[in-house]
């Protein structure tokens, strides 16, 4: 098939730009010092495939493969950006800049413009392991408290889910409505 050349491969962890939000950035391992940018040495995990994205401190981390997380929350705006991917998420902001900032993040527009700060990362990907250095955390999922854990995996389905509404559609797409019809089509 001739258009394979021009088609892109995401297979890999994508590192969403967060100063501007349009920007993904494949995640590869740098040659020589087994280092990505300046999150920490992953020189010592015996995983050739896995490629450490962080290390240090944040505040909340957070997955979904929807962009909503309840209460119309877009805490996930990049979920559905490329399909069979989840938007894994590191909220690295002090809490009064989250307060002052509510709105914009509750849209799923607040992007922080620092050069040097990294208040949220963004990332896309299939697959994501967490090891917590320090203490166990408590562990939600979908709300719902599911104790503590020091090490826990988060993988998306290669398989996606279907979900049957009763609710009538929002949307009415012109043709596919028939009180549209003249009394005169048949």
């Amino acid at each position: 098939n001739g258009n394979q050349n021009n088609q892109h491969h995401y297979d890999e962890t994508l590192w969403i730009d967060h100063r501007r939000g349009d920007c993904a950035i494949p995640c590869k391992r740098n040659k020589g010092n087994n280092r990505n940018s300046d999150n920490g040495d992953d020189s010592s995990n015996n995983n050739s495939e896995s490629l450490l994205l962080y290390k240090g401190k944040t505040g909340i981390l957070a997955a979904g493969t929807s962009p909503f997380y309840g209460g119309g929350l877009r805490l996930f705006p990049f979920a559905r950006l490329i399909p069979g991917k989840m938007h894994l998420r590191l909220g690295r902001i002090h809490p009064l800049t989250g307060f002052i900032n509510i709105p914009k993040i509750f849209e799923g527009s607040y992007r922080d413009r620092s050069d040097d700060k990294f208040g949220c990362l963004d990332f896309l990907g299939t697959d994501f392991e967490v090891r917590l250095t320090k203490r166990s955390f408590p562990l939600q999922h979908s709300g719902e408290s599911v104790g503590t854990v020091e090490h826990f995996r988060l993988q998306a389905m290669k398989t996606p889910v279907r979900f049957v509404s009763f609710m009538e559609p929002r949307v009415v797409v012109d043709g596919d409505d028939d009180s549209n019809k003249d009394d005169n089509d048949e």
